[in-house]
């Protein structure tokens, strides 16, 4: 039991250290804001959100927060226009 014990306390200290250090820019780049500036940047935005509705097929991804966030990206005209092709491709598949 003290073994079992000890194994948790070393794997939540590994996983807290990084936030604990780094926690100010890790919370920086994944607030919604940081986010959307980031995928905005890249560019591939609509290829990452257009693979993850595909894979909806046989994984269980949340298609809905995909399509709400390519919707905050590229805005609703576009974003709608992206995974609407995307859904369309899925269920052709």
């Amino acid at each position: 039991m003290l073994r079992l014990i000890a194994v948790v306390l070393i794997l939540a200290f590994g996983v807290a250290l990084p936030f604990l250090i780094w926690g100010h820019q890790v919370e920086a780049v994944l607030s919604v804001d940081g986010t959307v500036t980031w995928l905005r940047g890249t560019g591939w935005a609509w290829a990452a959100g257009l693979a993850l509705i595909v894979s909806d097929v046989v994984l269980p991804v949340p298609s809905t927060a995909v399509m709400a966030a390519l919707g905050i990206i590229y805005g609703p005209v576009l974003g709608g226009a992206i995974s609407a092709m995307a859904s369309i491709l899925a269920g052709s598949l």
